[in-house]
């Protein structure tokens, strides 16, 4: 079992190691009344600084409308004007891109389509190198669109159509484009994944190895309280998260921090990875949300 925790600890660890697209802020780190305090490591347990409690701020999840543009490297949120069934969002890579604007890497077109009338295109998104941006502009031929946002290797540029007038469905949707542009960002997966994760529940409960109960109390502070066996044995101490890692620190008395335990989160379970086995049995434990 200890082999199986060590293995699993490792694809744990390279799983949840792919760097992120987007500049994300770390969560704040919390002050507890538990110590070890925000900075340091917990021993045994993968090593990232602390930041007590969850991974996720409480409402964290993306906005109503948020869309993901994988192949184009890009992100929005589509207005609520925008989100019917006659609004419709198209990725261009290969022939179709190459047709439409040569020196995009790729493009998102976003469409008015209609029951009955001609189709109307609302915006186009292109990416391409910042380099060739940078060239179109001094040939003067960058004249498709305007660069709304960038990085150092990549250039975002909107083609943005006529501004209409009248109070139709189409004048509706093109007014509120704005609202959309504000929105525009770098696909980040890491943090696409992390908002459509569930958070970890607030207590558990289930049964070691051997079948006796085991229950565990995570505040949202960033505190733990885990309660072993029939004797009940109380070992308190802090958690965080990161990703599907809940990485606690227990406290074997007021001053002496224990070998820090490792559980998998799977957006509903937790699973003992890794702990004390001397101390607390067999690692392998499930623990579900208690009722």
């Amino acid at each position: 079992m200890r082999s199986f925790g060590l293995g699993l600890l490792a694809l744990l660890a390279v799983a949840f190691s792919v760097p992120s697209i987007a500049d994300d802020t770390p969560p704040a780190a919390v002050q507890t009344d538990v110590v070890p305090e925000t900075g340091t490591k917990a021993q045994g347990a993968p090593g990232a600084p602390w930041a007590p409690g969850s991974l996720l701020e409480p409402g964290a999840s993306e906005p109503v409308g948020r869309y993901h543009a994988r192949g184009a490297l890009m992100s929005f949120t589509l207005p609520e004007s925008w989100r019917e069934k006659d609004v419709v969002v198209r990725e261009l890579v290969g022939d179709q891109l190459r047709n439409l604007q040569p020196s995009a890497e790729a493009a998102v077109v976003i469409d008015y389509q209609p029951e009955s009338g001609k189709a109307r295109t609302l915006v186009t998104i292109y990416r391409l190198p910042l380099a060739a941006w940078r060239k179109l502009e001094d040939a003067k031929t960058a004249n498709f669109g305007r660069m709304t946002m960038n990085t150092q290797e990549t250039a975002y540029v909107v083609d943005r159509p006529e501004d209409a007038d009248g109070n139709d469905r189409y004048a509706q949707l093109r007014n509120d484009l704005e609202d959309l542009l504000i929105t525009l960002a770098v696909y980040n997966p890491v943090a696409a994944v992390a908002a459509l994760r569930r958070p970890v529940a607030d207590s558990y409960s289930g049964k070691l190895p051997g079948g006796e109960p085991v229950t565990l109390e995570l505040a949202a502070r960033g505190t733990m309280k885990l309660t072993l066996g029939k004797a009940a044995r109380v070992i308190k101490g802090q958690w965080m998260q990161r990703n599907n890692q809940v990485i606690m620190q227990p406290l074997m008395d007021d001053k002496t921090a224990a070998t820090g335990i490792l559980m998998h989160f799977d957006n509903h379970t937790l699973v003992v990875v890794s702990w004390d086995e001397k101390a607390f049995g067999p690692a392998g434990a499930r623990l579900d949300p208690a009722e």
